[in-house]
């Protein structure tokens, strides 16, 4: 059995000549709304439905947040999927 990366070898959040790329369009005009967190638990990205969905005006609002805190409807339960990512950073 191969051992999981490690989490400095998963890649980062998309760079913003990523979300130009032809999936970073697809994320960005999607109905479904779709944010991204670091293994911080801190969000890297939101697209517009994503902004819409939780009333918010732009992107500022959101980015660097606590994802679980904020986000999540049982914090304690984000924090431990969080933390079982950071030893395991491979999910299926």
């Amino acid at each position: 059995m191969t051992p999981p990366p490690s989490p400095a070898s998963l890649p980062p959040a998309p760079s913003p000549e990523e979300l130009e790329s032809p999936a970073g369009l697809l994320l960005e005009r999607s109905a479904a709304a779709t944010a991204l967190a670091d293994l911080d638990g801190r969000v890297t990205y939101v697209n517009p439905a994503f902004l819409a969905l939780w009333g918010f005006d732009g992107k500022e609002a959101v980015i660097g947040k606590d994802a679980a805190e904020d986000f999540w409807v049982d914090p304690a339960l984000a924090h431990a999927a969080i933390a079982q990512l950071k030893q395991h950073p491979v999910w299926q």
